[in-house]
């Protein structure tokens, strides 16, 4: 899915966090990306999805289309409501019938997509994303997708992580995912 090649960035002001780093991520591959807080790892994904370009370097992209979700997830939604957000996701060709139905959304009552954004909580927003992108069944990569679900929805997303083909994910708690690869970053290096 991705290829990196000597790839160097640091923030303006700051010490470089990658001089240097090369790897493949191979999109037929559940990779796990763990590490330290503040070690990198939300920008390495930023850079793999080409929301910040590397200060030298190389990353080549599968033409398979992907699903990135930040931490910030909610910055992924664009409508006021869910329901406007799913008109949006339409156009691009997301059957919205299929995320509402998704097990990640089930309890949370029929009116939630009539809600205004900010009446839903972080763990009802993240859910939300979560089940969009499970729906268009792209490779995923999620930058902490587990933080704001609860026990039961933390739950579901895993089985349904474990389902599928290929993915990339940054996790804390990755609970029982089964990844293929455990990359640790370190130091700007991956191990």
């Amino acid at each position: 899915m991705f290829e990196v090649q000597e790839l160097h960035f640091a923030y303006p002001g700051r010490a470089a966090l990658f001089a240097g780093l090369s790897r493949h991520f191979p999109g037929d591959k559940k990779i796990l990306l763990q590490g330290g807080n503040g070690c990198g790892k939300s920008t390495l994904l930023k850079l793999l999805c080409a929301r910040l370009e590397p200060d030298s370097g190389k990353i080549s992209r599968a033409p398979q289309a992907s699903f990135y979700l930040p931490q910030e997830a909610e910055a992924r939604i664009l409508g006021i409501t869910l329901q406007d957000d799913l008109s949006i996701w339409q156009m691009a060709g997301l059957d919205s019938a299929a995320v509402l139905q998704h097990p990640l959304i089930g309890g949370f009552g029929e009116g939630l997509q009539n809600l205004a954004l900010r009446e839903l909580s972080k763990g009802a927003k993240q859910a939300y994303l979560l089940s969009v992108a499970l729906s268009l069944g792209h490779y995923l990569v999620l930058d902490e997708p587990f933080t704001a679900l609860d026990q039961n929805r933390a739950g579901i997303l895993s089985d349904y992580l474990r389902q599928q083909q290929g993915w990339l994910v940054v996790s804390h708690t990755c609970g029982d995912l089964n990844p293929d690869i455990v990359l640790n970053l370190e130091h700007g290096k991956l191990r």
